[in-house]
């Protein structure tokens, strides 16, 4: 993959043609949505000015960050990338994916590297929520933002994958897209289409019933991980529709408080029961739709 095979972002991507190696910064922070191509961008990046040097991948070193990241791996890498470019005076680049990850021991180790870098030592932070980091990291470091993809970007990124996907399917499910690649493949999966409306249409229904909930589950428990954002961003959307169209002051603050309990627990970081946590969620749905 090579800079030109990147949709959108054409700022960022003229900005990284005009640097060399010898006049990156220490340490950068690449942040925007998740799934917008901040970390392909950056490995495309990689690939344009690295490619003429021999086993140029043994410089690159990457930490894919999750919940379970502790202060130990991110000493680990860093160790571990110095003593392998022992002696190489080569240009040796760390990168942290999913960073907002990161817990505040993590940041404070990785502080220390970035007030002193090892030498030839490049380290790019890539995340999502700029306001996840301590203030002490973010100054240290280059920032380059990337935004939302267009639906036209996204149009584009469908013609080169060969996808089936047009611009009138992309404008209906923008709500559940938010300009991401990530989020367009797995929303356009033909498996997920189905899920998708039925949800929406059990959603549609006046009361619920619990055997056909029983039923959506049985799907949306296949891969629920990856789905939890389009169960959401429908229950969002639906809720979103009645709050609009009704001046019900009780019923405005049912649905005000379902989202916050959905915001504080609906989660890539809950340890509830998702069957238990998702059948709450419908039930004050429904309770809403009935007020």
């Amino acid at each position: 993959m090579n800079l030109h095979n990147i949709v959108g972002h054409e700022k960022q991507i003229n900005f990284l043609r005009n640097l060399t190696l010898d006049n990156l910064h220490h340490s950068w922070i690449f942040y925007g949505k998740k799934g917008v191509g901040k970390y392909s961008t950056l490995v495309s990046f990689l690939n344009d000015k690295l490619d003429n040097k021999t086993n140029y991948l043994e410089n690159i070193f990457k930490l894919e960050c999750d919940i379970d990241t502790s202060i130990d791996d991110i000493r680990e890498i860093i160790r571990y990338s110095n003593l392998t470019n022992a002696n190489k005076n080569e240009k040796t680049f760390i990168i942290f994916n999913d960073a907002d990850f990161l817990n505040f021991q993590s940041w404070n180790a990785l502080l220390k590297t970035i007030e002193e870098p090892p030498t030839d030592t490049i380290i790019i932070i890539i995340l999502e929520n700029l306001k996840k980091i301590p203030k002490t990291v973010v100054s240290r470091c280059n920032l380059l933002k990337f935004s939302d993809l267009t639906n036209q970007n996204l149009e584009n990124y469908c013609k080169k994958n060969n996808m089936n996907v047009d611009i009138n399917a992309l404008n209906e499910k923008e709500f559940l897209i938010r300009g991401s690649v990530d989020r367009l493949n797995i929303i356009f999966d033909e498996e997920n289409i189905t899920i998708i409306n039925r949800l929406i249409k059990f959603m549609n229904q006046n009361i619920f019933i619990f055997n056909e909930f029983e039923n959506l589950y049985s799907f949306l428990s296949k891969d629920y991980i990856k789905l939890r954002f389009i169960i959401t961003d429908i229950v969002f959307y639906k809720l979103k529709e009645i709050f609009i169209s009704n001046n019900d002051e009780k019923k405005r603050k049912l649905i005000l408080d379902l989202l916050t309990f959905m915001k504080n627990n609906f989660n890539e970081n809950s340890n509830q029961d998702k069957k238990q946590e998702l059948l709450v969620i419908f039930l004050e749905y429904f309770k809403i739709k009935k007020q």
